[in-house]
């Protein structure tokens, strides 16, 4: 019982070093002008562009995420064609 407990624990720091969240970690980790380009959509400032997505508050979470869940629909319907398509 003793080694589960160690296990959690262990556990619970390793999240508290790296995070839990995937998503933040792969926002996080986007490049500056994906950020800027989601911050843009979602009607967030400049300054927010550089910021963690666990620095956010939840309306500007919420805003980030309602834009992307609008764009998502478009960027597959116009992603990988040849540059020919677009007339």
């Amino acid at each position: 019982m003793e080694q589960v407990k160690v296990a959690a624990e262990s556990i619970a720091q390793i999240r508290g070093l790296f995070g839990n969240s995937r998503i933040g970690s792969f926002y996080d980790n986007l490049d500056f002008n994906m950020r800027k380009t989601l911050c843009f959509a979602a009607g967030l400032k400049q300054h927010h562009v550089d910021l963690k997505l666990d620095e956010l508050d939840q309306l500007e979470k919420v805003k980030l995420h309602r834009a992307i869940n609008s764009l998502e629909p478009v960027i597959g319907k116009l992603a990988g064609h040849p540059i020919n398509d677009f007339k």
